[in-house]
């Protein structure tokens, strides 16, 4: 008998040049969301309409990242904590690698983004605040914040700023980082460097390719970062931002009702959809909704529906 579909069936992550070859991780949220352990997440690969899983599992997946040779880099309980799975593909399918040297006891890999198999960046930590803990006879071991690097075949650890949520540059020397509390950070080659701080959390971050830098911020602003001054409103107010990506030289968010093309300090709504997330650019600009993934160019939208993942879950077909 066929396990029945639960109501909050989900996509958590979304990765892919075209629809023609995407990767996400899917799964449903349990009825309390907190409850990490009782998350159950698929890795889903959909190459030319057929859809295949490559990992499953229970728990909270933190990050996935697929570089330009279609290597899969998966952070995600591993059955003793959270690690780094590596995905190398082959003709026979993906070969799996858990990679050991990411993760300390107490600090787990949160995410991970790079430029390519030879630039790849993890980083976790800095959530747990030691002044939250008074009694040092009660207090956990502190999640002290690292970042994991690999150039070329190496990885290193250094130290990373607090509870940082994104990365993102176009090379090694325009990387910058965001997180809670405002933070915001660049990358000086083997050290982040911490800059004057957003007055709100940066959500999403771009940094294009004539090295303008980004974000969107928890207050549903759009802003621009120049050094030495910080961040300023670019778009004020715009509402609850779900997506934010790059494309064709231009800058494009998901609000609730639809995807939007940033013109000068306006908006304008070129494709209107409910519920959109996880923009990412490639060949056009991919999302996904509950209904399933979608493309748009200029010419059109194609989608692949929700229920073809769900068909190839083999505890939800």
């Amino acid at each position: 008998m066929s396990t029945p579909l639960p109501t909050s069936l989900d996509i958590f992550f979304l990765q892919g040049t075209s629809l023609d070859e995407v990767f996400l991780v899917c799964g449903y949220v349990p009825g309390d969301p907190r409850d990490d352990e009782m998350y159950r997440w698929y890795l889903v690969h959909i190459l030319r309409g057929t859809a295949s899983v490559l990992l499953s599992g229970t728990g909270r997946v933190r990050g996935l990242w697929v570089s330009p040779t279609k290597t899969v880099y998966l952070t995600a309980p591993n059955g003793r904590s959270v690690g780094l799975s590596i995905g190398y593909p082959g003709a026979s399918g993906y070969t799996w690698k858990e990679e050991e040297s990411v993760g300390t006891p107490s600090t787990y890999p949160e995410n991970v983004w790079g430029l390519s198999d030879e630039f790849v960046m993890v980083w976790g930590g800095g959530i747990l605040d030691a002044a939250h803990y008074p009694d040092p006879a009660t207090r956990p071991s502190l999640d002290e914040p690292f970042c994991w690097l690999k150039k070329g075949m190496h990885w290193s650890k250094c130290p990373s700023p607090p509870w940082m949520t994104r990365i993102h540059g176009q090379d090694e020397t325009s990387l910058y980082g965001v997180g809670h509390a405002g933070l915001t950070a660049r990358w000086q080659g083997t050290q982040w460097e911490q800059l004057q701080p957003s007055k709100a959390e940066i959500l999403y971050l771009q940094v294009t390719p004539s090295l303008e830098v980004y974000g969107t911020s928890s207050f549903g602003d759009l802003l621009r970062y120049v050094e030495p001054s910080g961040w300023a409103s670019y778009i004020s107010e715009i509402g609850y931002i779900t997506g934010f990506a790059y494309w064709n030289g231009d800058l494009y968010l998901l609000l609730e009702w639809g995807l939007h093309k940033v013109q000068g300090t306006e908006l304008e709504l070129v494709y209107e959809t409910g519920g959109p997330k996880h923009l990412v650019a490639g060949e056009g600009l991919i999302w996904s909704d509950q209904e399933g993934i979608h493309e748009w160019t200029p010419s059109g939208v194609r989608s692949i529906p929700l229920q073809e993942i769900i068909d190839a879950l083999p505890d939800m077909a």
